[in-house]
């Protein structure tokens, strides 16, 4: 009778023992924080000869902190990092400096054994004077998805005595102008991380200049590497002394990563007795037109008189590539090109090494037919844009005489739409109608096999049917730009973007004031608006090493919410 009492007994305890949560209890998805330090927070009068120790309110791992400790300002020589579960001790390798204010920051990168990461960096300041620091530099990495761990390098421009440090001393061109820090080989007084959200902030730093950087430093050794690092540049430096309150920013960065490579050919290609493809190592440009001479070699290798070309072709699309189409027909003899005017977006030359190259003609004439790449609108577009024209992207350069009788627009009444054509190069045409299409109606774009390239090859019979959007859907977006730098020079180019990488809509205005984009899809947009100093189109983010700031740019504060036959109003920018 016992051990049947018993045995029930115990199936009810272990039944009992099965609630709650599974063995080991819930995911700890809390992250690490600091419960205590020695010194206190805002401690002063400090022994220059402490230690710093810190407690977490849970353990750590050691390899996620080594790199995520700095001191500010640099103590120079080599910290030494004691981790203890739940305890950092930090030792530093001589004495402080006394009557100073230093800040011990922990970044984001300190992560607990199930993975969290600190939320956003931890600052503990102290000072070996009699009060501490209270100035403070602050601001945002924008227009990047993943900006937790970006470090934000801060270099003093001046010693506490005014004079300024040897790397400053540098000097550049017939004005002397300083160069400043190179971040390459200096590593910075100040270093602070962003967190997820992307804001950074320095807090009890001294009066004084600074240069900042922000840098993604992928071998966390404190050295920015030009071409493996990302990095970003303000529009100026901080003169800290001259905010109220020693309070300065907000101060922006975007981020980019720099180009220190010049471009170069890689590759020529002769696939017919009249086309020459030439290839370069990275997307180029020509700030004035480019110079491609073609040469018959003899055989001494000495180069002949130029051949003539008929046109020079680059498509946009494919920016790295041109092609030259031969007034007259090459054979398989050897020649050799030579390249000028030609830059990358970076502003440098052609590298003098890299602008000739040597090839190998062909003797067969082009006997392929050109073919439609792609066209804008596609094939069976059900909301197609038309404001832009109708673009034809063909693998060819196509002979544009005559194109009329070859190229027919009809509606649903195969009534006839007249055309003109605007040819941005040999490979790349636009039609645009001669008057405006209708809203939500099916359009078809007819051509025949008759229309050739330049060599007589006939395209394909080829039908695009396309039904045009309800432009009433659309809408607009206003606003106005303010830049209280009265003797600013270049236009001011605001630009609209749909969330999630979706279509960009420009517009450059010739001075700061009100500006109106239309035509935008209904959906969530950013906003933001740069003065373009250089005058060259896009956003110049400067040069670290010999100094160059960046452009001033600006972001509206918010996401946009653009509806449907709803203009969006009161979208104001401020450049700083």
């Amino acid at each position: 009778m016992r051990i049947r009492i018993i045995i029930p007994a115990c199936l009810f305890l272990l039944s009992c023992a099965k609630e709650g949560f599974p063995p080991g209890g819930p995911a700890d998805k809390s992250p690490p924080e600091v419960v205590r330090t020695l010194p206190e927070m805002g401690a002063v009068r400090v022994d220059p000869g402490t230690q710093v120790e810190l407690w977490f309110s849970e353990g750590v791992k050691p390899v996620t902190g080594k790199d995520a400790v700095f001191i500010s300002p640099n103590p120079g020589g080599r910290i030494r990092l004691k981790w203890s579960s739940k305890k950092l001790r930090i030792r530093f390798p001589e004495p402080l400096q006394i009557n100073r204010t230093y800040v011990v920051t922990l970044g984001t990168g300190i992560r607990d054994y199930r993975n969290n990461p600190m939320v956003r960096s931890y600052s503990l300041a102290f000072s070996t004077g009699d009060s501490l620091d209270q100035g403070c530099i602050f601001g945002s990495v924008m227009g990047t998805a993943q900006t937790a761990g970006i470090g934000i390098w801060a270099y003093m421009l001046e010693d506490i005595s005014g004079a300024a440090p040897e790397s400053d001393s540098l000097t550049i061109g017939p004005d002397s102008v300083p160069i400043g820090p190179d971040p390459r080989r200096v590593e910075p007084d100040y270093i602070v991380q962003c967190g997820e959200e992307g804001t950074f902030s320095f807090s009890h730093i001294s009066a004084g200049r600074y240069r900042l950087f922000a840098v993604r430093d992928r071998l966390s050794d404190r050295l920015y590497k030009p071409a493996e690092d990302e990095i970003g540049l303000t529009w100026t430096d901080v003169d800290l002394g001259a905010f109220p309150g020693l309070r300065a920013g907000p101060f922006l960065f975007r981020m980019t990563r720099e180009d220190t490579l010049a471009p170069r050919i890689v590759r020529i290609r002769a696939p017919d007795n009249r086309l020459i493809t030439v290839l370069f190592n990275e997307p180029v440009r020509s700030p004035e037109p480019a110079r491609f001479l073609v040469h018959v070699l003899d055989g001494d290798s000495i180069p002949g008189d130029p051949l003539r070309l008929m046109t020079v072709c680059q498509d946009s699309s494919e920016r790295n590539r041109f092609d030259l189409l031969m007034e007259t027909a090459m054979d398989s003899s050897a020649y050799d090109l030579v390249v000028q005017g030609i830059q990358d977006d970076s502003g440098h030359d052609i590298e003098p090494s890299g602008s000739r190259m040597q090839f190998e003609g062909c003797a067969w004439p082009d006997t392929a037919p050109p073919v439609l790449l792609k066209s804008r609108p596609a094939h069976r577009d059900r909301r197609a844009d038309v404001s832009q024209g109708l673009m034809l992207f063909f693998s060819e350069a196509m002979d544009t005489l005559g194109w009329r009788r070859h190229v027919m627009l009809r509606d649903t009444s195969d009534r006839g739409i007249p055309l003109s054509l605007q040819q941005l190069n040999p490979r790349r045409l636009v039609l645009l109608p001669k008057q405006p299409l209708e809203n939500q109606a099916a359009y078809c774009l007819d051509i025949d096999s008759l229309w050739t390239d330049m060599a007589g090859n006939a395209l394909l019979d080829t039908a695009i049917h396309f039904i045009t959007l309800n432009r009433d859907t659309l809408s607009e977006v206003q606003g106005s730009v303010s830049d209280p730098d009265s003797t600013a020079g270049g236009p001011v180019i605001v630009s609209v973007r749909q969330a999630g990488a979706g279509p960009r809509s420009d517009i450059v205005l010739s001075e700061a004031g009100p500006f109106r984009i239309r035509d935008l899809y209904p959906g969530l947009y950013t906003v933001w608006c740069f003065r373009d100093t250089d005058m060259n189109g896009v956003y110049s983010h400067g040069s670290p090493y010999p100094y160059r700031p960046a452009e001033r740019f600006c972001v509206f504060s918010d996401t946009i919410n653009v509806r449907s036959r709803w203009t969006n109003t009161g979208n104001d920018l401020t450049l700083p």
